[in-house]
């Protein structure tokens, strides 16, 4: 994965734009964090896991390896979440004829999955790059 932060990844020496720089990003990722669980997109285990997770706060480049390490995570669980979904979702379609009243409807929901699977990575990447500007 690209690292969301990596413009980020320059020397701020001012403490006290360190700590608001690392107060930032870490509210950002706890908004994204709660937003995939309320979206059903990581389970309740993994949102409890990662949210508790403690960043290191005195070095710059420690945190953002960190996070960087847990949005990777994020977007792992999240891609396997929406790939089990898709499987599921194809099982369904193929027990079902394409006369079926639910045949289209299905069809629908499955490319609407792959689109979702498809731009995951990107839609996280972008709202971090937002967040930060």
């Amino acid at each position: 994965m690209t690292e969301p932060l990596k413009e980020s990844l320059v020397h701020i020496s001012d403490e006290q734009l360190l700590e608001e720089y690392i107060a930032e990003k870490q509210e950002t990722f706890d908004r994204f964090l709660y937003s995939m669980f309320e979206q059903k997109e990581i389970d309740e285990f993994t949102y409890k896991r990662l949210s508790a997770e403690e960043l290191p706060k005195d070095s710059f480049h420690d945190f953002i390896d960190s996070l960087n390490k847990l949005i990777s995570e994020m977007l792992e669980v999240s891609q396997r979440n929406k790939l089990n979904q898709i499987l599921k979702g194809a099982e369904f379609i193929e027990s079902i004829e394409k006369s079926d009243s639910r045949y289209d409807l299905a069809m629908k929901k499955y490319d609407s999955l792959c689109d979702d699977y498809r731009g995951l990575k990107a839609r996280i990447e972008k709202g971090f790059r937002e967040e930060s500007q």
